[in-house]
């Protein structure tokens, strides 16, 4: 808060201090009593090539999110990336992210116009600043050579409702507070904007995503020279001699990561993609209704993963069959696959993608229960260029489901891909 809104005693009819008084210890043995919640736990987001990050607005949490956190005075709203209050992204110099922002495009309507920009000012709020303020300010990315700011795209908005005020101020923790809010059915109109920001050797250790209309709504970025390599994952098992899955669920039980690994090619004139998701029915494999990804390295464009959904036995025309979530904005879906990372080796491709058990899209993606011990799913290959997924199949309808909470298990260990050369 930029003032003290309410700064007062307990008792109006406390006595006055004496602070002439001979020297008196009237706190030994006296505990303090303090009253409210711990400060949410401030995730961290360890970034790696073609990793892509999702900025929105949401609220600031208010003591227990941006103040309690950062330490700082809070606006009321914060950045979220990647569905959580203020991460702390580390990047590695010499890598590429993009940024997907969707913080509002009205410069009329300053409160809900939210340009996002990297600076080293730990406040932001460029636009407000006087020239000699500005001068001292270096920005990394979200500004252009003419001082403009371009990090804006279209208003996407989280909103607190009494269930998760309620759930802040009961000591919930961080994704249950998140979980209560009110997310939008749409956005407002128009699209996301993108930021590219590649940080270099003239990057500092330390820098900040913030807003430039605001102070106060994001927080750090830590710049490394080399990230840690990517956790091991928990369990892995062979879905087909030419594709393999692993995944592991976070410590919060909000998200899962998935990495699927299969062959770069079916032949000498053909990619190939990946495809894995939740099966439209709980009880049995479907395709009907499926909620799958479909992954593969583009040679050019590095690791793709792709949010989709099943709602028809045929090619997708007019946002019917086998569909990218955000292609037909009709159905107020969107692409909710996030992190994705990826590479090539010896004729191989790998790609991790990250997914929430729960989204806001509940039109086109299915929830996984944290709290479910099995989990129906579907899986696929094919030929990259194809307009429809020919062949999206399990290779037994029979198939067990997959137990996503089971302890750790690696069934791909000893076994190599059979791929076409």
């Amino acid at each position: 808060e930029t003032a003290f809104k309410h700064f007062d005693r307990a008792d109006a009819d406390d006595d006055p201090i004496y602070f002439g008084r001979a020297a008196q210890d009237q706190c030994s043995g006296v505990e303090l009593v303090c009253g409210g919640c711990m400060p949410f736990e401030n995730e961290s987001i360890i970034a790696r090539e073609n990793t892509t990050f999702q900025a929105r607005i949401g609220p600031s949490g208010n003591e227990r999110g941006y103040m309690g956190i950062t330490g700082r005075a809070g606006w009321g709203i914060s950045w979220y990336i990647n569905g959580t209050i203020i991460p702390e992204l580390v990047v590695e110099r010499g890598k590429t992210y993009t940024f997907i922002i969707e913080g509002g495009t009205d410069s009329t309507d300053l409160s809900n116009y939210h340009p996002f920009y990297i600076t080293d000012s730990i406040s932001g709020g460029r636009l407000q600043n006087t020239e000699e303020e500005k001068a001292s300010e270096t920005v990394f990315a979200g500004f252009d050579e003419n001082d403009q700011e371009i990090g804006v795209g279209r208003l996407c908005q989280l909103m607190e409702t009494e269930v998760s005020e309620n759930t802040r101020e009961s000591c919930s923790d961080l994704q249950t507070y998140i979980d209560t809010l009110e997310t939008p059915a749409s956005c407002n109109s128009g699209e996301p904007g993108t930021l590219v920001w590649t940080p270099d050797e003239n990057t500092p250790d330390l820098v900040y995503y913030q807003c430039a209309t605001h102070l106060n709504l994001g927080w750090k970025i830590t710049v490394v020279d080399a990230v840690p390599a990517e956790t091991e994952f928990d369990n892995c098992i062979p879905l087909h001699e030419t594709l393999q899955l692993s995944w592991r669920v976070d410590s919060n039980n909000s998200n899962i990561r998935f990495r699927l690994c299969g062959c770069q090619s079916i032949d000498a004139n053909t990619n190939q993609y990946m495809g894995f998701g939740l099966s439209g029915s709980a009880s049995s494999t479907q395709m009907f209704g499926a909620d799958p990804t479909i992954a593969w390295v583009d040679e050019t464009d590095g690791p793709q993963a792709v949010d989709y959904y099943l709602s028809a036995y045929t090619q997708c025309r007019a946002g019917l069959g086998a569909c990218p979530d955000a292609m037909d904005s009709s159905r107020t879906c969107n692409d909710d696959i996030i992190d994705v990372s990826g590479s090539i080796t010896n004729g191989q491709q790998c790609v991790s993608f990250t997914r929430q058990f729960s989204t806001s899209d509940s039109t086109c993606d299915i929830t996984i229960d944290p709290d479910n011990t099995n989990q129906y799913i579907v899986w696929g290959v094919g030929g990259l260029g194809e307009t429809a997924f020919k062949h999206f199949i399990r290779a037994e309808a029979t198939d067990d489901p997959i137990h996503l909470r089971r302890e750790p298990q690696d069934q791909c260990v000893g076994i190599k891909f059979i791929c076409d050369s």
